[in-house]
């Protein structure tokens, strides 16, 4: 464990100039946090285009997130599952490509479409990929022309790494207007309200206001 932990913090050195303790500050867009140095995986480079760099990458131990949110599993087949949480700068508030599984269009064009009955989900699978599928609250709806967003229909999408029987979804919410998103194993989505309240908690801790704009 101790050699793990020097070479985690050499990787962390790369990046953020590690230290055994202490604090970081973290920009995400014009936001600033003040996190553990631990919790900070990766930071993105401050003004980098969207897709440069990607995102700031912050963790918590399983001790933390166990006692925080009773029942929450990260293991499965013997693997643990980091529980690892990505922020986004800004949301253009774009939800065409959140609206393919609903409207069975692009790579659900031709999908097949079961209903969950543990989850009380519907699943959508890509055409030609039956080990990702995207989960809605309703079943799709191609015909709908209406101009409302489906994003609150999404609650995740998900995927089965080749050789395991679980899966894992990524599922999102909005914070302070940044995009946050959080992969889990798929059983963990009963408790996506609890998990989207303890982050917001840690970030609301963390948080330490709006940078000054440059002149």
């Amino acid at each position: 464990m101790r050699v793990a932990s020097v070479w985690a913090c050499l990787l962390l050195a790369s990046i953020l100039g590690c230290q055994a303790t202490g604090a970081v500050l973290v920009n995400v867009g014009e936001q600033q946090y003040e996190l553990p140095r631990h919790r900070v995986v990766q930071q993105r480079k401050q003004g980098a285009p969207s897709d440069s760099y990607g995102p700031t990458l912050l963790t918590w131990t399983r001790a933390e997130v166990s006692a925080a949110i009773p029942g929450f599993i990260d293991e499965a087949e013997g693997v643990v599952y980091n529980f690892d949480t990505q922020l986004y700068p800004g949301f253009d508030g774009s939800s065409e490509p959140k609206r393919d599984s609903y409207l069975l269009r692009g790579d659900f064009a031709g999908g097949v479409v079961e209903f969950d009955q543990a989850a009380q989900l519907y699943k959508i699978y890509r055409r030609i990929d039956r080990d990702r599928w995207d989960l809605l609250t309703v079943p799709p709806n191609p015909s709908d022309v209406s101009s409302q967003p489906a994003n609150h229909l999404l609650i995740a999408d998900c995927a089965k790494p080749v050789g395991f029987k679980h899966a894992l979804c990524t599922t999102e919410f909005q914070y302070r207007g940044n995009n946050v998103s959080v992969r889990v194993l798929m059983q963990n989505l009963a408790l996506r309200n609890e998990i989207f309240a303890f982050i917001r908690r840690e970030l609301d801790g963390a948080y330490r206001g709006v940078l000054p704009k440059a002149r």
